[in-house]
């Protein structure tokens, strides 16, 4: 039983270190998608995935060390990290904090799907790939028509192999283009593709490659917002057991026989105490007044509300005898901040 609990903290507090180096990519880097890029190694990475390891690396902030272990599996880190990445971005699509935009597609191996992929233009006769494309051109001021093979080079310019003129980009027109092969001499308009992978040395055509779809991952401000909610009342209610609280319905009924609703309540030792949040996308000063009227109804509850600390609230931070405005910088801190006013 103590283990689940433990996982179950572990996986909260991974939530939130994303939620929270999400926010920071939105806020101070202006990043609204996360885009895909093909490395010089022939891997399909995320930069932004990266960028959030250098974060840690980078020290931005001391709480994104506590992150280091989560996000090592979206980075090079692992060698599973392909299949790392896909299964971070199919969790957030599903919970639809991303939303996939195609941009085309991309071809794997159809043996092993890497990426790592040699490609072999070959002659459609011979299968040779010694071949050679060359242009048919018109060089305009002397009417030559000929191909680019017979083009001389003087002094090192390009001239013209009858009147030796320099060949000028506005005085030759392409007229058509064609293939070559040096070995069998046969001449054709398209060559043969031959893909063969690196990894695993399978070669393949075109009718046996793997086709996948490529997506860049926009960023769903408004969903990101109602999924923070959720991860901070989970990580709420884990605080409050820890303190030895019981975790009830999230309604605590007042003197007037209405019920009001909190982000989560505690009880313990016939203790209640009821927590609220405020929202990044909520106004802050009509949350507070909406708690207060709250705590008219409720003296015999201690209420606390969660404030980003961005807000700058009109009312000061001591508003009622039963209500405490608990103020944060980054969700990481909140477990802190309702540990020390639990003190």
């Amino acid at each position: 039983m103590k283990t689940m609990e433990n996982d179950r903290e572990e996986t909260v507090k991974e939530r939130i270190s994303f939620i929270d180096i999400i926010k920071y990519l939105l806020k101070n880097k202006n990043i609204r998608y996360i885009e895909p890029e093909i490395n010089e190694l022939l891997e399909l990475r995320y930069p932004v995935l990266d960028f959030i390891q250098s974060l840690v690396k980078g020290g931005v902030t001391p709480y994104f060390e506590k992150v280091m272990s989560y996000l090592q599996k979206y980075t090079q880190l692992q060698s599973r990290m392909e299949e790392e990445v896909e299964d971070l971005l199919r969790e957030l699509t599903t919970r639809k904090i991303l939303r996939k935009v195609p941009l085309g597609k991309i071809v794997k191996c159809p043996e092993c799907k890497s990426l790592k992929i040699l490609n072999k233009y070959l002659c459609p006769r011979c299968s040779s790939d010694n071949i050679k494309h060359i242009y048919i051109f018109s060089h305009i001021p002397c009417g030559f028509t000929g191909s680019s093979s017979e083009l001389k080079t003087v002094n090192g310019k390009t001239v013209c192999p009858k009147c030796n003129k320099e060949l000028k980009e506005d005085e030759y027109t392409i007229r058509g283009d064609i293939f070559i092969c040096n070995d069998c001499g046969s001449t054709f308009a398209q060559p043969e593709i031959m893909h063969t992978c690196t990894k695993c040395h399978r070669q393949f055509t075109a009718k046996d490659a793997l086709y996948e779809d490529l997506y860049r991952y926009e960023i769903v401000v408004e969903e990101l917002n109602k999924y923070e909610y959720i991860v901070v009342r989970d990580l709420v209610g884990l605080t409050l057991q820890t303190h030895g609280y019981s975790i009830t319905e999230p309604k605590v009924r007042g003197l007037s026989g209405i019920e009001h609703e909190f982000l989560v309540v505690g009880v313990k030792d016939g203790k209640t105490i009821a927590i609220d949040f405020v929202r990044e996308d909520e106004d802050a000063d009509t949350k507070l007044m909406i708690v207060l009227g709250k705590a008219v109804d409720l003296p015999m509850v201690d209420i606390a509300i969660l404030v980003p600390g961005k807000f700058k609230l009109s009312r000061p931070s001591e508003v009622a005898t039963n209500v405490k405005i608990l103020r944060y910088k980054y969700i990481d801190e909140i477990e802190t901040v309702i540990s020390d006013y639990l003190k």
